[in-house]
């Protein structure tokens, strides 16, 4: 058995069987079907792009996977730098496997943590819930600029 906030983070991150997290599309369904071009673009003008906000996400899920296991220091580059300069596409492929190989040395060690995280661990399972929840919401909506009138995927098998 785990802890409920470790189920609850896996579930915003991955979804349920359906897709879902409690709160909508968890983030890898709002992440699905992105190319490059729609990452890198600025619907919203002085907003960050979808990519920006991919590589800050795996920046930030790489610390507290770290700071699971001890304490450690915020990153130094937190993602909101420019991406690589091997173009759109080799940024956008690697922004989403860094953030998936993120996410799974976050939930592999949160799922370590058993049924009884302590109350330093659980803190870093909130923020780590509560980033990916705060900037899913900033994808939503820059899918949602970038084509009016459209919303952004549910999981399978649901309609918006």
């Amino acid at each position: 058995m785990t802890h409920p906030l470790i189920e609850e983070l896996e579930r915003v991150v991955r979804g349920d069987q359906e897709g879902e997290a409690y709160h909508g599309p968890a983030l890898a369904h709002l992440l699905a079907g992105i190319d490059a071009a729609a990452a890198g673009a600025r619907p919203i003008p002085r907003a960050h792009s979808i990519l920006e906000i991919v590589r800050h996400l795996a920046a930030w899920a790489h610390w507290a996977a770290g700071a699971l296991q001890g304490p450690t220091q915020a990153p130094a580059a937190d993602g909101w730098g420019p991406p690589p300069g091997d173009g759109p596409e080799a940024a956008w492929t690697a922004a989403l496997q860094d953030l998936e190989r993120a996410h799974e040395a976050l939930l592999a060690r949160a799922r370590a943590l058993g049924e009884a995280p302590s109350e330093r661990e659980r803190s870093i399972l909130r923020f780590a819930l509560h980033h990916t929840l705060h900037h899913g919401g900033q994808i939503a909506l820059l899918r949602r600029a970038e084509s009016p009138g459209s919303n952004p995927p549910s999981g399978p098998g649901r309609s918006p």
